[in-house]
């Protein structure tokens, strides 16, 4: 994957080379008394620069510092070529960035070598000169291998993130797997589940509840004190207006309704109460309430007590019955949608 800390590597990896070619021709790598000596020509004060004889010394610098920037530069071109093959086709792997790290570190060392084989064996040795000083070449070289080793720290830290990213996603993606086996398990062989259905949530404890409707069809009272005769007229009323409909997921408390989603990915987000007052331009502390189940779902309190003119039997209660309200209310505002909002249902 191409990211900011491999452009960053990339970056510094190519300034290096850039350093490492301007230092190699230039002929400041000495200076004494206005003259100039580099690795291949010699400039006095005045007249024209002369090439330098050869000697093993010279050969040996000049063969290192040449052989580094080479390697350099075709680890930039590795490391370009991987960003392109990553852009077009995910091909770029750890393994590019480990071999243009190595690369990096191999080209600084031979550059490394070859300044300080420079130092002792040619600045150092000059007979006869007085007043010399390293000139901006050789500084180059020395600015070029320190980016370069800087690179190829650059590009294994890079490494490390993305092998260390990669080991915790294939753990979370084995942790999630392992979880929705379980889950499927305890759907299918948990208890309650005689119709053959996976009408279950988890309570607060990590219990499964089956909540499929016992009662041939009809919708669940689950009503205090045992049922008060107000409530369970109530009940009954809206018992009768939908026989027979598969409740498995309604159940009745106080004139509210209780919608208990069956699966709500693990990363749903709850909504606050007053979050969704806001949302839906409800005063503050209305009749909406929200309650975690577990970590698989929530119960979604959304009810009317004061005008309630509709059947819920027709698969949306809680979003029908509020709609209602907010019409008697006057406070439908444009563009609301109440089939599409995923806080409220699944």
């Amino acid at each position: 994957m191409v990211s900011w800390i491999d452009i960053l590597g990339l970056t510094l990896l190519l300034v290096g080379v850039i350093l490492t070619t301007v230092a190699i021709p230039t002929q400041e790598w000495t200076t004494y008394g206005g003259n100039t000596l580099g690795l291949w020509r010699a400039c006095p004060d005045q007249g024209s620069c002369t090439d330098i004889d050869d000697s093993d010394d010279l050969d040996a610098v000049r063969a290192m510092v040449l052989m580094g920037d080479i390697i350099a530069c075709l680890a930039v071109v590795v490391m370009l070529v991987a960003f392109v093959l990553e852009t077009a086709r995910d091909l770029t792997s750890r393994w590019t960035k480990l071999v243009v790290a190595s690369a990096a570190l191999l080209a600084g060392a031979l550059i490394l070598a070859g300044v300080i084989v420079y130092t002792i064996e040619i600045h150092d040795d000059l007979q006869g000169v007085s007043g010399k000083n390293k000139g901006y070449s050789f500084w180059l070289a020395i600015a070029a291998l320190i980016i370069i080793f800087i690179s190829a720290f650059v590009f294994m830290l890079s490494t490390f993130l993305e092998e260390r990213a990669r080991l915790m996603l294939a753990r979370k993606t084995a942790e999630l797997r392992e979880k929705a086996r379980e889950d499927r398990k305890l759907r299918k062989n948990g208890p309650g589940q005689g119709r053959g259905r996976s009408d279950v949530v988890r309570t607060p404890d990590g219990q499964l509840i089956n909540n499929v409707n016992k009662q041939n069809g009809y919708q669940n009272g689950h009503l205090p004190n045992g049922g008060a005769v107000a409530h369970d007229k109530y009940r009954r009323r809206h018992r009768s207006a939908s026989p027979g409909r598969d409740s498995g997921n309604v159940v009745w408390d106080r004139y509210q309704h209780k919608y208990v989603p069956r699966l709500v990915p693990a990363a749903t987000v709850l909504p606050s109460p007053e979050y969704l007052d806001v949302r839906y331009g409800l005063p503050l502390g209305s009749y909406h309430h929200v309650d975690p189940v577990g970590p698989k779902g929530y119960i979604s309190y959304v009810g009317n007590t004061r005008d309630h003119r509709r059947s819920p039997s027709d698969g949306y209660p809680g979003v029908h019955s509020f709609a209602d309200w907010r019409r008697t209310e006057r406070l439908i505002g444009q563009g609301y949608t109440p089939y599409s909002d995923p806080y409220l249902f699944y």
